[in-house]
């Protein structure tokens, strides 16, 4: 008993030692779960030009990705007791003494759950299964290579490989050493230093072939003031993509409606004017939500939840009216968007974005917003545009002065009930 006693009071120091490293660990899992949401902010904001940022990105995110190699074992070893937990273990004499046969009892069994509780059962069937438990786990996680094995898997997919991405930019030291030929050790097109970085300058010297170049100083410009930046007419001298208004002529364009009713007043009709030339899968989309499908998805009987003031509407949220659901129109909740060159504009009809990809690019799903207001402030290089208005602008005028209720913060009503009650395509 003495000696039971010593080896209880080592176990209970262990187990405090334990006890103190899982609170550590588990603090510095919190930093690095924080610090990797902070990456990935900055690897979707982060301007492709901007090797330092991208390289500090990469570099910090190969970090975690290494020190989480070891909680993705610790994790697995966890995962490994709460299965032994719901386990039952068979114990029988394997080499029986004699005094044992001797009273017949060298093939008695002992069946024992592992999932006990001190509340419950005896401390001694308490400790009994916890050092069953930690036999088994301790076995398992040594010798099976199957356990093993599955720790390399999970790593090879863990989300810190998201950076993966970057690896192109490891040669980034020969390419400095060697800016001659940077070009063909990166794959970007841009210089190994920053200070060689040029962009079209504002003003145009009529002396130098009607061009000038400035050299970048200071932090270069992120992506989303880049892509915030206003159209200049005058230095679009080569299109990227036709012109908008020309690529299909407005009467081959479809054409959806929405009838709709505020609280019990006569019902109007929206019509929009959609470019699937511009916006094919946004505008496939919203076609099948108009037209409505089979199982029973569709803006008929939706609702407007948001509204502001001579600016905007939202709706769409058929499942919840409140913004805080919607499904597109296919198998996926939401579905990657294109990057439509079309402008926001008053009268202009847009997808609301629901999820952010890593390359800055935005998933969508069923709800909508309309323009109703003035937007000098929405010059965007890509758009969620997919149309406009073409009937009915006044009345959704009318209906953006309607006060809008918060209920959470990610959740709207308006304060008077607007319906779709009808809708479907010309």
């Amino acid at each position: 008993l003495n000696e039971t006693l010593s080896a209880v009071e080592r176990l209970k120091s262990k187990l405090e030692n334990d006890i103190k490293n899982n609170k550590k660990e588990a603090k510095i899992i919190i930093d690095i779960e924080k610090k990797s949401i902070t990456l990935s902010q900055q690897f979707t904001e982060v301007d492709v030009t901007d090797f330092n940022s991208i390289k500090f990105i990469y570099q910090e995110g190969t970090k975690i990705q290494k020190i989480l190699k070891a909680e993705v074992d610790v994790s697995n070893v966890h995962m490994l007791e709460r299965a032994i937990c719901q386990s039952t273990v068979k114990i029988n004499f394997d080499k029986a003494d004699q005094f044992l046969t001797n009273v017949k009892a060298e093939n008695d069994q002992i069946y024992m759950k592992l999932s006990t509780s001190l509340e419950k059962d005896s401390e001694l069937i308490f400790l009994s299964t916890f050092m069953l438990k930690s036999l088994f786990t301790d076995k398992i996680a040594t010798h099976n290579n199957c356990f093993k094995n599955l720790s390399e898997s999970e790593y090879d997919h863990m989300p810190s490989r998201q950076f993966e991405d970057l690896s192109k930019f490891e040669d980034v030291t020969e390419a400095k050493s060697n800016p001659i030929n940077s070009e063909v050790k990166v794959k970007m097109p841009i210089s190994a230093k920053s200070s060689q970085w040029n962009v079209v300058s504002s003003k145009i010297n009529n002396n130098v072939a009607g061009q000038a170049t400035k050299t970048v100083s200071g932090k270069p410009v992120s992506f989303s003031d880049m892509a915030k930046k206003q159209a200049k007419p005058a230095a679009a001298g080569v299109k990227r993509i036709p012109f908008p208004e020309k690529t299909i002529g407005q009467t081959n364009r479809p054409h959806c409606f929405f009838k709709m009713q505020v609280d019990n007043q006569p019902p109007f009709r929206v019509v929009f004017e959609l470019r699937p030339d511009m916006a094919p899968k946004m505008v496939e989309n919203f076609v099948k939500l108009c037209k409505g499908l089979p199982n029973g998805r569709g803006y008929n009987g939706s609702k407007i939840y948001r509204a502001k003031d001579d600016d905007h509407l939202l709706g769409g949220d058929f499942e919840n009216n409140d913004g805080t659901g919607g499904h597109s129109a296919f198998e996926e909740r939401y579905v990657l968007a294109e990057q439509c060159p079309l402008r926001d504009h008053k009268g202009a009809i847009r997808m609301r974005g629901q999820e952010r990809t890593m390359d800055g690019r935005c998933k969508i799903g069923s709800q909508f917003m309309i323009w109703v207001g003035d937007l000098e402030y929405k010059e965007y290089r890509f758009t969620l545009v997919f149309g406009k208005v073409v009937e009915g602008f006044d009345q959704l005028q009318e209906i953006s002065r309607i006060k809008a209720v918060q209920k959470s913060p990610t959740s709207w009503v308006l304060r008077q009930t607007v319906n779709v009650i009808d809708s479907g395509v010309l």
